[in-house]
């Protein structure tokens, strides 16, 4: 099984000014598992990005703001991404993740990581080619 490393980075608030809704924009960085501490590590290591936005009428609904709403966005854009790159194979550079509309907030902050220094391992499907 291959398994790809991704590490994630210091979050920036990216809302432009007037944007009904808050952007997050998480930096990671992904590589290949089996290149983790050896010579061509860095040079194998990819800089991405994850830009999470919500709208303001579904930051109401769920009752979260300031730090408790980055660990939600973090939580929603992280599961996109591995979602994306295990059906895909890959993810371009900068990966747009928007909530979506639910009544109930789907995650609950206190038990979400900080994304700063968050490293995951994902576990690539096996492909099955002809």
């Amino acid at each position: 099984m291959k398994h790809i490393l991704l590490r994630f980075g210091k979050y920036e608030n990216v809302t432009n000014s007037g944007q009904d809704g808050t952007t997050i924009q998480f930096p990671f960085a992904m590589v290949s598992a089996d290149l983790v501490g050896l010579p061509e590590e860095t040079i194998k290591t990819a800089s991405k990005r994850m830009t999470v936005s919500i709208s303001r009428t579904l930051c109401e609904t769920w009752g979260h703001d300031g730090d408790d709403l980055v660990l939600i966005l973090f939580e929603i854009g992280r599961r996109k991404i591995i979602e994306r790159l295990c059906q895909q194979g890959q993810i371009s550079d900068d990966e747009l993740v928007t909530a979506q509309q639910e009544n109930v907030c789907p995650f609950d902050p206190k038990q979400i990581r900080q994304p700063d220094g968050f490293e995951e391992n994902v576990e690539m499907p096996s492909r099955i080619g002809f």
